[in-house]
């Protein structure tokens, strides 16, 4: 019986045609996972660039209510401050090597350790954050008591890679994000 089954096979050709359907099967199949396999590593991709865009919002965040912790500490600083902006090509003060330096046994003023802080924050600042900048604003009240600083931190996001909002040529498009806080020293 198998061999009539054999011989019938034989002459209408369709153990030829089975065998190159199974053929053409498997590529499509092959093309169809190709295809599903870019699809997951561009959502890797873009999974990425907003797990590192999250990252940097928390950076800020974090110097923010650093800085709001400092003039807290120091009431030198919060009087000192009417308005900080790091976006100014000059320095924001310098590290006054007593206020650091543990082994001295020397102490320095509020008003050094005010500018030690706030050169150290700025140095801070600039490491943690592409391009990160920062604008305190005080409104000016008479009374300390009264007195709202305002921080504002600035950077850099290369979240997207449009190739028509590139402005530095860097193949990436720089979003310049923002992140403010007000307190009360």
């Amino acid at each position: 019986m198998s061999k009539g089954i054999d011989m019938i096979l034989k002459r209408s050709g369709a153990n030829s045609k089975v065998a190159g359907f199974t053929l053409l099967e498997v590529l499509i199949a092959i093309v169809i996972l190709a295809i599903g396999l870019l699809g997951v590593a561009g959502l890797q991709v873009i999974g990425m660039r907003n797990n590192h865009s999250a990252y940097l919002r928390t950076q800020a965040t974090l110097l923010a209510y650093d800085y709001a912790d400092l003039v807290r500490a120091n009431t030198e600083l919060a009087r000192k401050t009417t308005t900080f902006n790091t976006f100014d090509s000059a320095s924001p003060g310098s590290v006054v090597s007593d206020c650091t330096d543990d082994n001295t046994g020397t102490s320095c003023t509020p008003a050094q350790m005010a500018a030690t802080d706030l050169a150290q924050w700025a140095a801070s600042l600039a490491s943690t954050l592409p391009s990160g900048s920062a604008l305190v604003t005080n409104n000016s009240a008479a009374k300390q008591s009264e007195m709202i600083l305002t921080v504002t931190i600035y950077w850099v996001d290369n979240k997207s890679a449009d190739a028509d909002a590139d402005d530095d040529n860097d193949g990436y498009d720089n979003t310049y994000k923002s992140f403010a806080t007000s307190f009360r020293p």
